[in-house]
């Protein structure tokens, strides 16, 4: 029955989220603070709705003037700077927000900065009243979940106030025991952590949806609106993904188990099980969501995520990304992933592992195309690395199983400093060849266009891509397949 409710809250929510903007409004803050008796130098200004709008105003003659942009009611971080004095005021790092939004507002700072009186905005006016009300409840004593209760029947009595959707922010947000995921993130396999940094778990959608359905369009469509509304959609793929979500954690802790139990079968079986959940998850989940919302705020997000730092199935990403409507492929991040993609399915499955030559410790260049006729694993990796560093005793034991079989290593390392390079190298006892060229950006990983590490592909004997970013024994299984499958032949 409540799943039933949350699908028809969805569809009402969906039809009633209407496709507009707000145009960016002017508003001018003139500030006094003519009683203080240390003036700030200047007064910074942070928009908490956008992480790249901020101002910075001098104080002159114990006054200030900030004009700016914003979209719809904001919230805004204000605090002064002081320059030039020993000992600053005891208030000089107190957290200060105040609400603005179009129009001419007026700050008076009466004896100290943190004493202020904001004049003009309904909004700054309205959170004044709500907070006034937090606080009272707060001070008697009163646990959190029954004071957060007064930020949702602020939004049931006022949904039209200014603040209403930042309230709705504050009612909604999850606390952190009551989010999904119970294992500790340090034991979860290296092949799947990235399915894990897609749990968003920040928004009740149950608590979220009925309020935001009855916003304003115009508080809909505000800059805290529209992150409002990226939380809940996070929240509507959280949900379709518990069960996922639940498994994954029930196999890591039995992964875990393994692991202390030093057994390898069982390890092995198990990061296939934990694999073969996580496709399912990304296809009938984070796939699904794209097919059926190709515009959302938040598809590019996904499709960044299941696609991996380095592009694990560039294939597969090209045909996701292929849904997306046209204004999310032409937005920014649309147009950097397209660019990306166009070289990552130059190394997809099947394709010739692209040349390329480096130095090795003692300078003598060393070229992919040398190791022809062998199955070769090309390592990305860097002694600052510490996820790279835990997955090289895995390494060695793969490299010493299969050596004999054809099978070689060739590490490419991001560092620039090579003293840290190579004693990392003497410390994780590495035996096969280590390539660095030293640079800010090392040439190898631009060709693969290699942005996360660890990173490897697997590369056959004729020089093709077979595989990429396998870890632990998911890795060993691999080389096992190609190596039994060339005895077969042989």
């Amino acid at each position: 029955m409540k799943n039933m409710k949350l699908k028809s809250l969805i569809y009402l929510l969906v039809m009633a989220f209407p496709a507009i903007t707000i145009a960016q409004q002017d508003f001018v803050l003139q500030g006094s603070l003519n009683t203080l008796k240390n003036k700030p130098s200047a007064v910074y200004l942070k928009d908490m709705e956008d992480n790249n709008t901020f101002y910075k105003v001098a104080v002159v003659n114990g006054s200030y003037t900030i004009r700016g942009k914003l979209n719809g009611p904001t919230q805004f971080n204000i605090l002064p700077i002081y320059t030039g004095i020993k000992a600053k005021p005891d208030d000089a790092n107190e957290v200060l927000f105040i609400f603005l939004e179009k129009g001419n507002f007026r700050i008076i700072h009466k004896d100290k900065f943190s004493n202020l009186k904001v004049s003009g905005s309904a909004a700054q006016k309205d959170y004044e009243s709500l907070n006034s009300m937090i606080t009272q409840k707060t001070l008697s004593g009163y646990p959190d979940s029954v004071v957060n209760e007064l930020n949702g029947e602020f939004v049931r009595k006022n949904p039209s106030s200014r603040i209403a959707v930042y309230a709705l922010k504050k009612y909604v947000q999850k606390r952190k025991s009551d989010t999904t995921g119970t294992v500790n993130y340090d034991n979860v396999p290296l092949s799947i952590k990235n399915a894990y940094l897609l749990y968003n778990g920040q928004t009740n959608i149950y608590k979220a949806l009925p309020l935001f359905e009855k916003l304003s369009s115009t508080l809909k469509a505000s800059s805290a609106g529209q992150d409002l509304f990226k939380k809940i959609e996070y929240a509507k793929v959280d949900q379709r993904s518990i069960k996922y979500r639940k498994k994954l954690d029930s196999l890591v802790r039995l992964h875990t188990a393994a692991v202390m139990q030093s057994d390898p079968v069982r390890k092995s079986d198990i990061e296939i099980q934990l694999k073969t959940t996580q496709i399912k998850m990304y296809t009938e989940v984070y796939i699904a969501y794209i097919k059926k919302n190709p515009s959302s705020p938040i598809a590019m997000k996904l499709l960044q995520r299941i696609s991996g730092d380095n592009f694990d199935d560039p294939e597969q990403a090209s045909f996701v990304y292929k849904l997306l409507s046209d204004s999310i492929k032409n937005s920014s991040p649309g147009l950097e992933f397209k660019s990306r993609l166009s070289i990552a399915l130059k190394t997809a499955i099947g394709q010739i592992a692209p040349n390329f030559s480096q130095p090795d410790s003692i300078g003598r260049l060393i070229s992919l195309s040398s190791y022809r006729g062998k199955y070769i694993l090309i390592d990305f990796w860097a002694s600052w690395c510490k996820p790279c560093r835990e997955e090289n005793p895995n390494m060695l034991k793969v490299y010493h199983k299969y050596k004999d079989k054809g099978f070689t290593i060739l590490s490419i390392s991001l560092d620039t400093n090579k003293n840290n390079w190579l004693r990392a190298v003497h410390q994780d006892n590495l035996p096969w060849t280590q390539l660095c060229d030293l640079k800010q950006k090392n040439e190898a990983a631009k060709l693969y266009d290699i942005l996360g590490i660890p990173a490897n592909l697997l590369i056959d004997k004729e020089g093709k891509v077979v595989s990429k970013n396998l870890f632990g024994e998911l890795l060993d299984r691999k080389i096992s397949e190609l190596t039994a499958t060339e005895i077969d032949h042989n």
